[in-house]
């Protein structure tokens, strides 16, 4: 039997060699493991800090040796969504995490701020803004490495005032 942490390795069977294990994500380290063996076996067992591979290296008197790999890793994210964009502080209106392409109408010549929320403190947000139209990117990774890709562009309107609002002379 193998143990995790004092606990039996669910799913344990002496013939299967390769096992996976998944730490909570309060984990720092890489769990205890130990055996039970038979007096005559030797047992060799090799440990990642963290992550990655445990390997039980089992050496009977007589015979071949087995080799129980276990692999150690966290449940990951996939969550690629933002939980808001903002222009000029303001969420966009009709936004929606699962719409990616927003196009925007917008007067004067000011180039408004764009902004981001996340909704998961393990993505990684990348924004690409173009400095003469505002028009921005945010390229969101979630920490298992799915991405979404979000689009702001800006339109500006045109003016269609042919009127003065004071002649000086």
């Amino acid at each position: 039997m193998i143990y995790i942490d004092g606990d039996s390795l669910i799913g344990f069977e002496k013939e299967r060699l390769d096992y996976d294990y998944v730490l909570t994500s309060s984990v720092a380290k890489c769990p205890e493991i130990s055996v039970d063996k038979d007096e005559t076996q030797n047992v060799s067992i090799t440990v990642p800090r963290v992550t990655g591979m445990v390997r039980i290296e089992v050496t009977p008197e007589f015979g071949d040796k087995n080799v129980y790999k276990i692999n150690i890793n966290y449940p990951q994210s996939n969550n690629s969504k933002l939980a808001s964009i903002l222009v000029d502080g303001l969420q966009i209106e009709g936004w929606n995490r699962d719409i990616t392409d927003y196009r925007l109408k917008i007067e004067g010549e000011d180039i408004p701020v764009v902004s981001y929320e996340q909704d998961d403190d393990k993505q990684t947000v990348v924004v690409e803004t173009n400095n003469i139209t505002g028009d921005t990117k945010f390229i969101v990774k979630a920490e298992n490495g799915d991405v979404t890709i979000y689009n702001v562009t800006f339109e500006r309107v045109k003016s269609s005032i042919a009127t003065l609002n004071d002649i000086k002379v």
